[in-house]
Formats: C-alpha cells, structure tokens, sequence
C-alpha cells in the first residue's frame, strides 16, 4: 500500500461512526484507500441483513469523467468481490439508471446535482446509506458545489438519525487542503480524525521543474511552446494547461498547423470521456493534450511525462492540481513554466 492508503484504510475500518479526512498529493492511491475499507464493510454488512435496492455507499465526485472514472475502478474491484456499483450524473440515460435502482445496489457514484435530482424524483432513497465520500474536496467545497454537497451531508445525517441514531460515516478526499476547506469542515463535521501524507503540499518527489523565461522568445508563448514540445521525446505524453477556453482551443489549431497532434480539452464540449480515452491511448498519434483546469482534477494520469503550463494559474491549489498530472504512482515527470514579465 501507499503511505496515505496504509494509513487511512485501517482507520475506515475499526470506526463506524469517525468521520474522517484524508488528505494526500495527487497520484498517491487515495482511490484504493476509501473504497477498498469500504467494500469490505459492505460484504460484512451482507451477511447480517439481505440486498436492498438502496445504496449503502455514496462517493460524490465534481464532474462525470471523474465518476465514470471511480466508477471503473470499483467494477474492477467487482472481480474479487461481488457487488454493484452505478453511476449517476445529469448526463447518465434516466430510464437505463432508474431502471438499475430498482435491483440491489450496493455503491453509487455521483455528482452532487445528479444525485440531488434522483432523490428529489424519489428514484433513490438514502435510509441504508452508512458511508458518504466527498472526493475532490477541494473543488466539492469551493467551486459552487457546496450548497449542494452540505444538503446531502444534511440528508445522511437525518437518515441515520431516524434509524435509531444508526452510525454513519463521512470520508472528505482532497489533494489540497486550503483554508475555506478547513472553515467547512471545521464546521459541518468538527469532531472528523485527520489523516495527512507527508508529501501534502509538497513538491512531488520525482518531478523536476524548468521554468523558461520568454525573454528569449520576445514573449511569444506560441513559439516556446514549439520549441519546448521539439525537445521532448516524441513519444512522451504531454498535457499544455491553458486558463481560458478561447486561449486553449486557438492553441490546439496552432499545434496542428505546426504538424503537431493535439486533442483539445476544454469547456463543454459533449465528448469529453472520448477526448481522454483517445488521449490515455498510448498507440494514439496525439500525444498533446491542450486542456483547461476541466482536466487537472482526479483524471488517471500516470502515463503523462510532461506538463506544461502555458498560463500560469491563479490559486496555489490549481498549480498543485495541474503539475500533480504527471510525476504520479513513483513515475518520473517535468512540468515547464513559461514566465512572462507579469510572472516575476
């Protein structure tokens, strides 16, 4: 196990009623750490009371790639350990997922807004759910989620407590811990044990820096960006992060015309699962993938070997979130910085 996986799962396991905060760099397996106590929790469960078409377990995630992602994950631990797991998202087919909810499920996967609409339409009740994970929750807390995720908070508490005040337990994930996050939870779940890596806030051990001053480019980050992509290894797998949608997909087209292949990631565009499947593709003939902070959170990344930051992000959460997408899993990485003058 990893360091924060050998120091979390234990704690998920011998407590029913702690809440818990686990805290660790990205790429450290914090995936592993919550669902595998969690599994085993529910198997044990089942030998004491019979399969309900009621989730037992929720973990809340911000986007669909990254539901669909955890969602993965939990099909391949079905393999060793049988039991069902659905996602739920505004985009998900309604009548295929409430046609699912109707056979026992055990794990549901969800974005706030989703899972919320569900419940509203009554096509999902929360009176056996025990264990609530709010992933990302850096993002879950900061970025417009937090009305919705407290009102879920609110609703497993309620429905605990009419089950006889059953224990019940909430497991917040983040790879950053900033301030706001901290009033929340202070706040909504005081009494929750802390769980932190050492490597939290950290400079990844395997990762090397180059920052380019584009002084010597006369400042244009279009032209550094050639050059720096011309002195990578062609086979290396490289994310470019942009700050505004317009700037990242003109630097896609720009990639193309200099007979570089690159995916764009940016957005709302509908296709974005298909964009990172193309992209994690190793055998694919892009390597490049120009994206916005939509790709810097929670996406499986291990195979990526370079970052560049063509802008420069405006929090110390989203610079760790976008160099945290290569180095990851033990793996060697390098993340470029191009620092124009507004930058020193």
């Amino acid at each position: 196990p990893t360091e924060i996986q050998a120091l979390t799962i234990p704690e998920v396991l011998k407590s029913e009623g702690q809440h818990i905060l686990c805290a660790a760099e990205t790429g450290s397996g914090k995936t592993l750490a919550y669902l595998l106590p969690i599994i085993n929790k529910i198997k044990v469960q089942e030998m004491k009371v019979p399969l309900l078409n009621r989730p037992r377990a929720i973990v809340l995630l911000p986007s669909r790639e990254l539901v669909e992602q955890v969602l993965s994950v939990s099909k391949h631990m079905c393999h060793f350990a049988k039991f069902r797991p659905i996602a739920i998202t505004s985009h998900k087919n309604r009548q295929f997922v409430r046609k699912t909810l109707l056979m026992p499920t055990d794990l549901v996967v969800a974005t706030p807004a989703g899972l919320l609409d569900y419940i509203k339409n009554k096509h999902i009740s929360l009176s056996e759910t025990r264990y609530l994970v709010i992933d990302e929750a850096d993002t879950m807390f900061c970025k417009g989620f937090d009305k919705d995720v407290t009102s879920i908070i609110k609703q497993i508490k309620a429905s605990n407590v009419t089950q006889n005040n059953r224990p019940y337990q909430i497991i917040v994930v983040t790879a950053t811990l900033p301030k706001t996050v901290n009033e929340l939870l202070s706040k909504e779940l005081p009494f929750m044990k802390r769980i932190t890596s050492y490597s939290l806030h950290k400079s990844l051990p395997n990762l090397s820096h180059n920052f380019i001053d584009l002084k010597i480019f006369n400042y244009n980050k279009y032209e550094a960006t050639i050059q720096t992509l011309k002195a990578h290894s062609e086979s290396a797998s490289t994310m470019i992060f942009c700050n505004k949608k317009k700037t990242a997909e003109h630097l896609e087209k720009y990639l193309y015309s200099k007979n570089f292949p690159a995916i764009g990631l940016y957005g709302d565009i509908d296709d974005r699962t298909t964009k990172l499947e193309s992209f994690r593709n190793q055998e694919s003939h892009a390597k490049i993938l120009v994206c916005t902070d939509i790709a810097s959170r929670g996406v499986d990344t291990t195979f990526v070997n370079h970052v560049i930051l063509f802008d420069f992000p405006t929090t110390i959460v989203d610079f760790l979130h976008r160099v945290g997408r290569t180095a990851r899993a033990g793996k060697r990485g390098k993340a470029t910085y191009f620092v124009t003058k507004k930058d020193r």
